[in-house]
């Protein structure tokens, strides 16, 4: 069976909340961002069957040695419907099948709650998660969130604390947005209009972000091969390295 559209086959979404001490703009803005799916149980069994081989992964740049352990992170954004979600599974998928260790995170998911969470305690649940993989070993974080200015990736870099970083914004016409959320959304949820015409404006405004390393359209394009584009921007860090029989 060929590949599935780039539209994450299953969703979150946080709930509208108003809030009534004048921060109404930033709960709109996380309440409306969608959030992408869980982690099918293959692919759970799968990292927990292998393991990670001595040395699995090249040396870093020399810009990041000198170090005991360091930490590289690719951020994924772009406004909702753009295909965060179906991206970072097939770059989660493409990486364990070359046995990369990695840490998959959609991260409006990990700070999903009702009511919602204030920027400061959002960027403190993430914050002790990453430092938690690190703890576990792993320097190797692969996460998306809808990043809307330069202050949230700010905020974003700051809470996961890598040493390197590649960041990715997705990207697609505003007819092929709306046409994704509509087709995934139920058509019954109160939120929808709300989200439809909040997509569209960061479809205007996301292109203005300047901490962005890596722009790749996904309008026709499969997840897997924009995950491969992502690789191949960074091998690195994001390729396995090559053996005696290559």
């Amino acid at each position: 069976m060929p590949p599935g559209p780039l539209v994450a086959s299953t969703r979150t979404r946080q709930a509208l909340w108003w809030l009534s001490d004048g921060r109404a703009t930033k709960a709109r803005r996380r309440a409306t961002v969608t959030a992408g799916s869980g982690v099918p149980a293959h692919r759970q069994l799968r990292g927990a069957a292998r393991q990670r081989p001595v040395g699995g992964r090249p040396p870093l740049p020399a810009s990041c040695r000198g170090k005991l352990r360091v930490v590289f992170a690719v951020v994924i954004t772009g406004p909702p419907g753009a295909g965060k979600s179906a991206v970072l599974s097939a770059l989660a998928d493409a990486l364990s099948d070359d046995d990369i260790a990695h840490v998959a995170v959609e991260v409006e998911t990990l700070v999903w709650t009702h009511p919602a969470l204030t920027d400061e305690q959002q960027a403190r649940h993430l914050q002790l998660n990453c430092e938690l993989y690190r703890q576990d070993g792993q320097d190797l974080l692969v996460l998306a969130q809808t990043l809307e200015t330069d202050a949230d990736v700010a905020e974003l870099l700051a809470a996961v604390g890598a040493d390197g970083v590649l960041t990715v914004r997705l990207e697609a016409e505003p007819r092929t947005l709306v046409e994704r959320i509509t087709e995934r959304e139920p058509a019954a949820w109160s939120g929808l209009t709300d989200l439809l015409e909040h997509t569209q404006e960061l479809a205007v405004t996301m292109p203005a972000l300047a901490r962005v390393d890596l722009v790749l359209s996904t309008e026709d394009e499969r997840p897997e091969d924009v995950a491969a584009l992502i690789r191949a921007a960074c091998p690195t860090q994001l390729t396995a390295p090559a053996t005696s029989e290559d």
